[in-house]
């Protein structure tokens, strides 16, 4: 399992996929030209407005010589320690639980099926096998990957969940030929039962944990991450500047 990452913020930064396409409510992605934008180490700059609240990309990104899309893979990040037993006096929102070697290839397994599925849905680009001077290479990581559901212990009672967990998903796009880096996304969400809007807070609505519903909230969250990045490739179309 891959572990490399590439981190470029400090804290916990939460942002929408939907970042290269605006949507009808939203502003116009741009790109930040004042003296105070901020540039990453690889000489990225900062990206506002539209549905996104931190990412990076070239000013001059333009995806119009790409025609094919290749997914790398994924890399993930566990976050260090963790309980391995359910406390019997219950547990906190902020109590999180260690996760095991069968647990880490279920969710490797799902990410690489969710976004190969995804991608090879486009309408704009063909799917690729090896780099070429016309491809679009996609990289993943999913970061600081929690979870929030107790190991199965039978005869211990019933646990009910706001959230099955959460993680920092991290997008990068580079040119394949070269393995420049083209942009960066950051988004960071929780899985959540189906209705909750799969956001940051905690809802109202709980679900019984059980392995078989919490690797489903976890697919359906890593469905929907992958389906967005789809669209906005589909739709992008270049940025506006301020």
């Amino acid at each position: 399992m891959k572990t490399s990452l590439r981190r470029t913020w400090t804290g916990a930064a939460t942002v929408s996929l939907a970042l290269l396409v605006a949507g009808c409510t939203t502003p116009t992605p741009t790109v930040n030209t004042s003296p105070d934008a901020e540039i990453t180490f690889d000489g990225l700059t900062e990206i506002t407005g539209g549905r996104a609240d931190k990412a990076w990309a070239r000013p001059d990104l333009d995806l119009s010589s790409y025609s094919k899309i290749m997914f790398e893979g994924v890399d993930i990040e566990y976050r260090p320690g963790g309980a391995k037993r359910k406390s019997s006096i219950g547990m906190s929102a902020q109590r999180h639980y260690a996760i095991d070697d069968r647990a880490k290839e279920k969710l490797q397994t799902i990410v690489v099926e969710e976004f190969t599925k995804s991608l090879a849905q486009s309408e704009r680009y063909t799917v690729a096998t090896e780099p070429g001077p016309d491809v679009l290479l996609v990289k993943v990581s999913l970061l600081d990957v929690v979870s929030y559901a107790p190991p199965d212990m039978p005869n211990r009672g019933n646990v009910y969940l706001h959230q099955v967990g959460e993680a920092t998903l991290m997008v990068e796009l580079h040119d394949a030929a070269t393995n420049a880096i083209l942009a960066r996304i950051l988004d960071r969400r929780a899985a959540e039962p189906a209705g909750m809007g799969m956001g940051m807070g905690m809802g109202t609505a709980m679900q019984q944990s059980n392995p078989v519903q919490n690797t489903a909230e976890a697919r359906r969250l890593v469905t929907r991450w992958a389906n967005r990045l789809r669209e906005s490739l589909d739709n992008f179309n270049g940025w506006a500047t301020d």
